[in-house]
C-alpha cells in the first residue's frame, strides 16, 4: 500500500508534512521562518482524526500498519503530556520548552517509519 492507496492520502500527507516540519533541529533557527502552529497540530492529531485516541483505526484510511500506527502513538503520549503541562499557551512557548525534545524526537521517529513504508512501496 503506497499513500496513494490510502483511503485519504491529503490527510497523510498533512500528517507526513507535519512530523516533518515538528522533526526540524533546533526551533529558535526556524522559529523565525513560517513554524507548523502548534494549534494546526493539535487539530490534526487530536480533533480532525482519530491521530490520538485510536491510530489503528486509521490503518489503511491515513496510515499504512501497525508500525506507523504504534510510532503516531509514541508521538501523541509525548505531545499530549506537553499540551497537558502547557494547555493554550503559543507555539513559542511549547518549541522552547524543555519537554520539546521529546515530543520532536517522537515526531522524527513517526516521520522516519512513514517514509520508510513510503519508500518501500514504490
Amino acid at each position: 500500500m503506497t499513500g496513494q492507496e490510502v483511503l485519504r492520502p491529503w490527510i497523510r500527507e498533512e500528517v507526513i508534512n507535519a512530523l516533518r516540519d515538528i522533526s526540524v533541529g533546533d526551533p529558535a533557527k526556524w522559529m523565525q521562518d513560517d513554524p507548523v502552529e502548534i494549534d494546526y497540530v493539535v487539530h490534526l492529531f487530536f480533533d480532525d482524526n482519530d491521530l490520538v485516541t485510536n491510530p489503528d483505526s486509521l490503518i489503511g484510511d491515513v496510515l499504512m500498519g501497525p508500525a506507523e500506527s504504534d510510532a503516531i502513538k509514541q508521538f501523541a503520549f509525548a505531545l499530549d503530556n506537553l499540551i497537558s503541562e502547557l494547555g493554550d499557551s503559543n507555539t513559542k512557548d511549547y518549541y522552547t520548552h524543555p519537554n520539546w525534545p521529546d515530543v520532536r524526537r517522537h515526531a522524527s521517529s513517526a516521520y522516519s517509519k512513514i517514509i520508510e513504508n513510503e519508500n518501500q512501496a514504490r
